[in-house]
């Protein structure tokens, strides 16, 4: 099943996710991230966090089915991680995170080294940018010449095979530290296999008109 979280920050248009919105099982919202689902005409079912960056908090009177869960400013998880930790107890296997781009540097860290942890999401879009964790075997489609950067992620070093790409991946065995930046799709679809580990794949989002 598939959740969607919501957080705060940059989001992308409503077109790039209007897909993710229609397949969600469940839509929860971290914070500010209620102000990004509403501007998309999306009701979440819960928001929760410390509501301290909420435009106007009594907005919730107009939602009378939503559960708002409230935690105090000082705690030991963020909001973001709060909302990823009820959706996997909702038993959500596919978590979506939309928004968390632009804005303070350590909150978009915070977000990126989720990537490495057990309970992580398995795309995010910002306002620019879609990244995808890469388990297994992918095909993916997003048209010949465009960009794409791989970072590996998790624990484990990772290692892959690829076909359509400019500059193949085979035979690498990456630590951290060590990424592809703006290779080339050269086949569309292209393909990833993981042989061991994990990596993420990045791509800008761009305008059919663009």
């Amino acid at each position: 099943m598939k959740g969607i979280l919501f957080t705060g920050g940059a989001a992308p248009k409503t077109d790039f996710v209007r897909d993710e919105l229609k397949t969600a099982d469940m839509i929860v919202a971290a914070d500010s991230g209620f102000d990004t689902a509403i501007g998309m005409g999306i009701v979440p079912e819960i928001v929760l966090g410390d509501m301290d960056s909420i435009k106007d908090v009594s907005v919730f009177e107009n939602y009378p089915d939503l559960r708002v869960l409230s935690y105090p400013c000082d705690k030991d998880k963020t909001d973001t991680e709060l909302g990823l930790l009820l959706l996997r107890d909702n038993k959500m296997d596919e978590i979506v995170l939309i928004g968390g781009g632009g804005g303070r540097m350590d909150h978009f860290l915070g977000i990126v080294f989720l990537f490495d942890r057990e309970i992580s999401p398995d795309i995010w879009y910002t306002d620019s940018t879609k990244l995808q964790k890469i388990k297994g075997r992918i095909q993916v489609s997003l048209g010949i010449g465009k960009e794409v950067s791989f970072f590996p992620c998790g624990s484990q070093p990772c290692q892959m095979v690829s076909a359509g790409l400019k500059w193949p991946l085979n035979g690498f065995v990456w630590e951290k530290g060590d990424m592809s930046i703006s290779n080339r799709v050269t086949e569309d679809p292209f393909v990833i296999e993981m042989l061991k580990g994990q990596l993420v794949l990045l791509n800008q989002l761009e305008d059919d008109n663009n």
